[in-house]
């Protein structure tokens, strides 16, 4: 509940009217038994998941020209809700999906101009990057590789044709990764000495395969 009115109050997730706690019971031998507990959220209406809204702009924007910078101001907020994250929360959302995504349009300039907020805060896949170390030994940059990672590794595995959307921040990304700093115990620190040790193992493959092939 906490990382959830949090985001809310920076805007990060939509406005929360209300928390209900929830039991959610399954049938064990014929009787129900508790099998967890969880909160329902009641969030400002007008907000939909960039799923469906990707699967409708074409239906909802008639023109090429507004499909176009449709697809651009999508991209554009999606962007910008994943600098938010990082930098008003230091949320790592390890479940960052389409589907946690949701947003609605603007029409205060543009008719094609969107606003994005993430949903699904639950502890279970949602964490403060720094919650026990004050000197936040994982950067902003850092937390901001991993979510615009997670959440375009899912688009591309499922939803490939809409890559395009979100080129801004896969360059972006491939900048944080080769520019961030990886010092101390950072969570991108870890990162790179795993990338290292693929890179040494692939190498050690090679030359196996290299002798192998000699004998």
């Amino acid at each position: 509940v906490g990382l959830t009115l949090r985001a809310a109050a920076v805007d990060v997730a939509p406005p929360v009217y209300a928390v209900i706690p929830m039991k959610v019971v399954a049938m064990a031998g014929g009787t129900p038994q508790l099998a967890q507990r969880g909160y329902a959220y009641v969030f400002e209406d007008g907000w939909t998941d960039l799923r469906t809204i990707l699967d409708t702009v074409r239906a909802v924007h008639t023109w090429d020209n507004e499909v176009h910078m449709a697809y651009l101001h999508i991209g554009q907020a999606v962007d910008q809700l994943l600098t938010d994250l990082s930098k008003k929360t230091g949320y790592l959302m390890l479940d960052m999906k389409d589907a946690n995504l949701v947003g609605r349009r603007l029409f205060e300039i543009h008719d094609t101009k969107y606003e994005m907020r993430a949903i699904d805060f639950s502890s279970d896949f949602a964490a403060e990057a720094n919650l026990r170390d004050e000197a936040r030994a994982t950067s902003d940059d850092c937390i901001l590789f991993v979510n615009t990672l997670l959440l375009l590794s899912q688009i591309r595995e499922s939803r490939p044709w809409f890559m395009h959307v979100f080129i801004h921040s896969a360059s972006k990304m491939k900048t944080l990764w080769e520019t961030m700093t990886r010092e101390g115990d950072s969570f991108c620190k870890l990162l790179d000495a795993d990338e290292d040790r693929n890179q040494l193992r692939s190498l050690a493959i090679e030359q196996a395969h290299d002798h192998l092939a000699e004998q």
